[in-house]
């Protein structure tokens, strides 16, 4: 196999991909499932590329691929759907809202301005609020002629089925763990904090190299003193001149590092039987992890403090 320009991993799709649109059988509606931070996001791009007949990017800028879609973004027949910030330096949304959906409509159903293809990228599929949902759905069943939507989605699972039966699959599979310690050594960091990396940032390199997981990392050994001393106190000062959205940040690295801790702490005792106590523990961090995910707006300091305080009794 020739090399390809998307990450190592998958390049098999790629070539599979290009082989379906050689043939005139590529289907309308391509969904493609990856976990976040092995490239899948890149590779979609990389194909509204190919199939706009566009000049590729080299394959090694998976991992630095966020701002250089202007040529996408300018592209007549391209559009890029994700989610979008309210406002200037605020966080992005957490959903895909109709408007968005809305706004694909004159692009979809006019001729392309050149070439034959139009090109949708929607990123993460899941994303799609109710309403934006019931929306798309009609645009799955007549996207119009030399229309093609590329679907990526990072939690599969989690697509209606109504949304998913009219998507064909092409599952983008994660690299190895060499793979990933690798790409973490090429750009410049140790073994040892690669793999600490890796293991906060669910294994994922692009997700291990990003802001988040470095904040991550500095919390990782004051939470590990904290579940083994009781004193959660530290844990409970946020760091000074946050905003409401710094503050939100901060509690989900905390909330992330503690999930990590506590699933190796589950993994080390399996042999022992399921610790009840600490399952108890897992299930309310990722139900704190969504309330902070919501449109619900909860308390970041409140949240914390719900979670911590019981580990000083």
């Amino acid at each position: 196999m020739t090399d390809a320009p998307v990450a190592p991993w998958h390049r098999g799709s790629w070539e599979r991909l290009l082989g379906l649109h050689a043939a005139g059988r590529l289907p309308h509606a391509v969904l493609l499932p990856g976990p976040a931070g092995w490239g899948a996001s890149f590779f979609a791009r990389q194909l509204a590329r190919a199939l706009l007949q566009r000049p590729l990017l080299p394959a090694d800028h998976w991992l630095q691929s966020a701002g250089e879609d202007e040529d996408l973004r300018t592209h007549p027949d391209a559009r890029l759907v994700e989610r979008e910030a309210p406002r200037e330096g605020a966080a992005p949304r957490a959903q895909l809202t109709i408007e968005q959906i809305r706004h694909l409509g004159g692009f979809l159903e006019r001729t392309a301005s050149q070439g034959s293809a139009r090109v949708v990228v929607l990123e993460p599929f899941e994303a799609l609020n109710g309403a934006a949902a019931n929306a798309f759905l009609k645009r799955l069943e007549e996207p119009g002629p030399g229309v093609h939507l590329l679907l990526v989605s990072h939690a599969p699972g989690r697509l209606l089925p109504t949304l998913r039966s009219r998507c064909q699959s092409f599952p983008l599979a994660p690299g190895t763990e060499a793979e990933a310690l690798a790409v973490l050594q090429q750009a410049g960091i140790s073994p040892s904090e690669a793999a600490r990396r890796l293991v906060l940032a669910g294994g994922a390199p692009g997700k291990a190299l990003e802001e988040d997981t470095t904040a991550r990392l500095a919390l990782d050994e004051p939470v590990r003193q904290a579940l083994a001393s009781g004193d959660s106190g530290p844990l409970l000062a946020f760091p000074p001149r946050l905003d409401a959205a710094g503050q939100r940040a901060h509690a989900r690295a905390v909330i992330d590092v503690l999930r990590v801790h506590t699933a190796e702490a589950l993994r080390e005792g399996l042999a022992q039987g399921v610790d009840r106590r600490l399952m108890g523990r897992y299930e309310q961090l990722e139900s704190a992890r969504r309330k902070l995910e919501s449109s619900a707006n909860p308390s970041p300091s409140l949240l914390l403090e719900e979670l911590l305080l019981p580990l000083s009794r």
